[in-house]
């Protein structure tokens, strides 16, 4: 059995993103299977438990492919569009972080309880709030905003109007993540929680949400330099690692990209950037993240800001 990890906020195993978070970052996780430093580019894919077949099927290839290109998937484990997604990742030799609502050494469903031991044989991660003694299953809702903190954009593959999944979708567009929700027929049921997203990218292909990374040369060479350690190996790297990471190349400052760093003069929400800006989320979340790869801005409390230099 994979050693349980307790990493509190500030440890070198803490994952950045959760502390996006604010006052609502957890104090402390749990992991087994480790961590990736540097963390890789993630697409976070949720969706309804009594997923159609078409649903299940989309949420595979889109996980298969991002596991293809490099990129991280990040979901939480439940029947379904979740399943779905750490079957996809496996199948495209994705690192897959599954985020429970129960403590990592008893997870739920444990009718996944194969799927999740698959997950860590292949690298992979089971991350929770919830200490090992808790041995109650905690409201789904409370850990959909670690989903959302952990994933570059989020996709919403299949959920009914009523479906928890509003629950992740409200904290990524808090947090500034694209939301993407998957253009199901008019009249479809399995996409009325999506039509119900405002501001939502609706989307068409799994090509489609691929794009908005950017150039995938660039994405796999950044996220195949990720490594997964575990909290105690994280710690012994710090210790060597030197205090001041490698510069970055130079990057050409394209009219685009300048009239982006005018535009973070002061920091700016996601959709304010977009109004600002006049382009399409999927234009304005390639712009952000080459940005972010160059170092030149990043997230902080749901806003985007330019980097400090």
């Amino acid at each position: 059995m994979e050693e349980v990890h307790r990493v509190h906020q500030g440890d070198i195993g803490y994952p950045k993103r959760l502390a996006m978070l604010g006052r609502a970052a957890p104090g402390e996780i749990y992991i087994r299977g480790g961590w990736w430093v540097p963390e890789p580019l993630a697409v976070g894919i949720v969706g309804a438990r009594k997923a159609s077949e078409a649903g299940r099927d989309w949420s595979f290839r889109l996980a298969k492919l991002a596991g293809q290109h490099g990129l991280a998937v990040v979901s939480g484990g439940a029947f379904g569009i979740d399943r779905a997604a750490h079957e996809g990742a496996l199948a495209g030799k994705a690192r897959t972080a599954v985020v429970l609502p129960s403590p990592v050494d008893a997870p739920v469903p444990y009718a996944h309880r194969g799927l999740f031991m698959d997950v860590l044989a292949h690298g992979g991660t089971l991350l929770s709030e919830h200490g090992v003694r808790l041995r109650h299953r905690a409201p789904f809702a409370t850990r959909n905003r670690l989903i959302a903190a952990l994933s570059d954009v989020v996709v919403v593959v299949e959920a009914g109007e009523r479906s928890g999944t509003r629950h992740t979708v409200k904290w990524s567009q808090r947090l500034g993540r694209l939301v993407g929700f998957v253009r199901w027929a008019d009249d479809d049921s399995r996409g009325a929680g999506g039509r119900a997203v405002g501001g939502a990218w609706r989307v068409s292909t799994v090509e489609e949400i691929l794009r908005v990374f950017g150039d995938m040369g660039s994405l796999n060479a950044k996220a195949f330099s990720s490594r997964r350690l575990s909290t105690q190996s994280a710690r012994s790297e710090a210790r060597i690692r030197p205090s001041k990471e490698v510069a970055t190349p130079d990057v050409e400052l394209t009219p685009e990209r300048a009239a982006l760093l005018k535009a973070l003069c002061a920091p700016a929400t996601f959709d304010g950037l977009m109004r600002h800006l006049g382009v399409s989320a999927e234009v304005l979340t390639r712009q952000l993240l080459e940005a972010e790869m160059s170092g030149e801005v990043e997230r902080a409390g749901g806003r985007w800001r330019r980097c400090r230099s």
